[in-house]
């Protein structure tokens, strides 16, 4: 039996080849996942979401919508054509958005100059998943920092620090990275219980499987903290992915930014002493912009509870895309903007042991959370009644234009008789005039 050495390190080199391609798809498989449901964590505010992240944004649809409610500006006309013309022009148009409104470092403005439109329209794995990672370095991960001066490593080293800094109560969890440090569920743990500490029992917990730990971890934070769950249980255990656990990660943070901010935290409490009347014009402020927010919420429920004549369809549907993508976008960071302010005010009276602020029935958050929801059932219903009057109005139509193409053949076919007829009285006249 021989054995050659070039065959051996050829086999070998085909080996490692095919092993780097596994592992390379494994991790495209966890990093889509994670980012369709940070996708869907955002197109949910715009009551829509996607399936497949390759094929769900080829039409740039999606996209263009993302992209809005990211940024809360215009970012252009969708077209809905399903032809590949219309699909590219979309997409080209949410990457011209990308690379002239947001500030990205040098090498990441390299890398979209890599993507084109025809990339994300064919599904193209690696660069649709490299344009999505931009979005969330730009608009989560570094929404709270001066995205001019931090690169990813910057990021990732500031995270890491301030995860240390925020588990430190609990002394047996270890964060040293964001892969394997986070694979038992206790660094999740321990972060819940940082932002919850009476929602968690640890002792109780010491006795649960890793499984059960990341489990519950998940459920708390979307349940206390509202925190989407992104992240797949089966995922971190067996491989946990860096990127997938750093946009994880990053909500926690933006929560601790939005409340807490340990930067501003003690300049925060002096002011508060000097200033209580400030925390009264708080108050106040939430009060109003609450009440008119409802007030809004009502005027526009009543509006579209109101019937509309099968005539002004086509009208009617148009004022209501407009109204969604515009009027709907402001009142909803409005809404973001009501709920920050009150946790901020609660947040200022516990550090500070001011008698917590307790709006009246009618104008709590949880009150305002039900008429938006109410409002949204309600668009859903307009928007369902809109199309079946299109429809309608579509059939009345064809039904108009059917009718009149009869009549006329019936006219022609009157006036045809009536020419035969006037031709054969003719004749007749003329052969009783021969005759006599």
């Amino acid at each position: 039996m021989s054995f050659s050495g070039d065959n051996f390190y050829c086999d070998n080199a085909r080996y490692e080849r095919s092993k780097i391609g596994k592992l390379r798809n494994e991790r495209e498989e966890v990093q889509a996942k994670t980012y369709k449901n940070w996708i869907n964590s955002i197109l949910i505010q715009g009551r829509t979401g996607i399936d497949n992240i390759y094929t769900d944004l080829a039409n740039g649809e999606k996209l263009i919508i993302l992209l809005r409610l990211l940024t809360g500006e215009n970012v252009g006309t969708i077209n809905k054509s399903s032809s590949l013309l219309h699909k590219i022009a979309n997409v080209s148009q949410g990457l011209r958005f990308i690379k002239s409104k947001l500030i990205l470092s040098f090498k990441q403005n390299v890398y979209l100059e890599s993507i084109g439109p025809d990339d994300i329209v064919n599904g193209n794995k690696t660069l649709t998943l490299g344009l999505i990672w931009t979005l969330i370095l730009r608009f989560q991960l570094s929404k709270h920092l001066d995205f001019e001066q931090y690169d990813l490593k910057s990021i990732k080293e500031s995270l890491l620090l301030w995860c240390r800094n925020r588990v430190k109560h609990l002394e047996f969890v270890e964060i040293v990275d964001f892969q394997q440090s986070w694979q038992n569920g206790w660094a999740f743990i321990a972060l819940v219980h940082s932002f919850r500490p009476e929602s968690l029992d640890i002792d109780g917990l010491r006795r649960r499987e890793n499984r059960e730990l990341l489990a519950i971890a998940f459920d708390t934070a979307y349940q206390q903290l509202l925190i989407p769950k992104i992240l797949d249980i089966d995922d971190v255990i067996n491989e946990p992915d860096e990127n997938s656990i750093l946009t994880y990660v990053s909500f926690f943070y933006n929560l601790h930014s939005r409340t807490k901010n340990s930067e501003t935290n003690v300049k925060r409490i002096q002011y508060l002493l000097t200033h209580i009347s400030d925390v009264d014009n708080m108050q106040d402020s939430y009060i109003n912009l609450c009440r008119a927010l409802l007030e809004w919420i009502t005027s526009k429920s009543t509006l579209f509870e109101t019937d509309v004549p099968v005539n002004q369809a086509q009208d009617a549907m148009l004022e209501f895309n407009n109204y969604f993508f515009n009027e709907r976008c402001e009142k909803l960071k409005c809404r973001n903007d009501c709920e920050t302010l009150y946790f901020e005010i609660i947040s200022m009276q516990k550090e500070t042991g001011i008698k917590t602020f307790k709006p009246s029935n009618g104008l709590k958050v949880k009150d305002l959370e039900k008429s938006w929801l109410n409002l949204e059932v309600i668009e859903t219903k307009r928007l369902s009644k809109l199309k079946n009057l299109i429809n309608q109005q579509r059939k009345i139509c064809q039904q108009a234009e059917l009718f009149d193409t009869k009549s006329q053949k019936f006219e022609n076919y009157i006036v045809s008789k009536l020419e035969l007829l006037n031709n054969d009285i003719h004749d007749r006249e003329a052969r009783f005039s021969t005759r006599s």
